[in-house]
């Protein structure tokens, strides 16, 4: 096939204006005014209807959705979508499945079924993908190493760039990592947090991470004194709970990592609901769980991968439930509500919602860094390490304007 010549994009853009009478000049400030005029153009010559591509969904206008998947069993696949543009969003059935470390494209044998591909604008829904008839489900459901695993890549216009997105599925427990239980980094813990905490809890937040067995243990013991504690205790205590509230992407001009386009810009930032920090000890009791923030930082081993390193611990509670004598909840101390005011972020009729990483930790730099020791596969080198400030600076600053609650 010969290539496309611009002698060839003159002469069709000379024949179309001829026959219309329209002058078409390209926008010097998009990209995609070339390819626009170009396809109008064959249209007008050869008699077709076209959509401009610019009519789609697509993140490089600026059009933002949110994805959750989840795994409900035999192949079968929930994904929460949520459409945050003026534009409807309608997914093609058709999707890759690919390994997070490896970058590796899982070989399809069959059709993949969908429901609920069209996701009005402004709302949310859940489309339902059936992989059972096009992939092996049980090599799917195998443990993988853990912070490894599968993502789906979705997309509304043939994968293009800008209108094709990344959705994590959880398919079953990752392995557990082998820990050197006599060489375990020491866990960071500020002595004045560990003064805080009632003695009979101190133990669970010595050491570094635990895994398997051990850490099912170390769990069973702390929820036993945690029991014992709320029986004393005479006074309220709050659970946090999962609101819906999140934090929307940052302003269009903010840059963490020069080297990569602007519109990479905001997947550069993970963010996940757990009850658990990066030593795997619960944030505050076993049902409660808290939207953590991360930065996703560049693996050493594989380009195409990256590792998140929490940042910021946001907890949200019913408004109605909380007074001044009332308590939280928070690594191991009951804490009135009248003393976490400095922590509110954002209130609405419904929610507070409070940052409370400063009591997970004391130092975020120093947190970060017993993030990086625990992998040996992180390029924590001085360009990530900047953006890693950066992501931190915006995020510390501009957290309370970014909240939202999903519809």
């Amino acid at each position: 096939m010969k290539k496309f010549r611009p002698i060839n994009q003159k002469n069709i853009l000379q024949i179309f204006e001829n026959k219309t009478g329209l002058t078409l000049t390209p926008p010097k400030s998009h990209h995609y005014g070339v390819r626009t005029a170009i396809a109008l153009g064959l249209a007008a010559i050869f008699g077709c209807t076209i959509v401009s591509a610019t009519d789609l969904f697509s993140s490089l206008n600026n059009d933002q959705l949110s994805l959750l998947a989840s795994y409900e069993g035999n192949g079968i696949v929930s994904v929460t979508v949520e459409n945050k543009s003026s534009k409807h969003l309608v997914f093609e059935e058709n999707l890759k499945v690919i390994r997070w470390t490896t970058s590796e494209e899982l070989p399809s044998s069959g059709t993949v079924s969908f429901q609920g591909t069209k996701i009005p604008a402004h709302s949310s829904g859940t489309m339902t993908i059936d992989l059972s008839s096009a992939y092996d489900v049980e090599l799917l459901e195998q443990p993988l190493p853990a912070r490894d695993g599968y993502y789906l890549l979705l997309t509304n216009n043939g994968f293009l760039f800008g209108q094709d997105w990344m959705c994590t599925v959880p398919f079953c427990e990752p392995l557990e990592p082998e820990v050197q239980t006599t060489s375990q980094p020491e866990s960071r813990v500020n002595t004045e947090f560990l003064e805080e905490i009632s003695e009979n809890l101190q133990f669970y937040f010595q050491g570094g991470p635990l895994y398997g067995e051990e850490l099912r243990t170390l769990n069973d013991a702390y929820q036993r004194e945690v029991e014992a504690l709320f029986s004393q205790f005479s006074g309220t205590v709050v659970p946090s709970v999962v609101s819906g509230l999140l934090v929307g992407n940052p302003e269009p001009s903010v840059v963490f990592d020069p080297d990569q386009p602007q519109e990479i810009q905001p997947q550069l930032i993970w963010e996940q609901y757990s009850s658990v920090d990066l030593n795997n000890k619960l944030l505050a009791t076993e049902k409660e769980k808290a939207l953590i923030l991360s930065a996703i930082v560049p693996l050493s081993t594989y380009s195409n991968a990256g590792a998140d390193i929490p940042l910021f611990y946001l907890f949200s509670y019913e408004k109605a439930a909380v007074t001044e004598e009332s308590c939280a909840f928070i690594r191991g101390k009951l804490i009135p509500f009248s003393q976490l005011q400095q922590y509110l972020i954002y209130e609405d009729d419904q929610y507070l919602l409070y940052d409370f990483s400063a009591l997970i930790y004391s130092d975020w730099q120093e947190y970060v860094q017993q993030a990086v020791s625990q992998r040996n596969d992180i390029r924590w080198d001085e360009k990530t390490q900047a953006m890693v400030q950066r992501i931190y600076d915006y995020y510390k600053e501009n957290l309370s304007k970014l909240i939202y609650l999903r519809s």
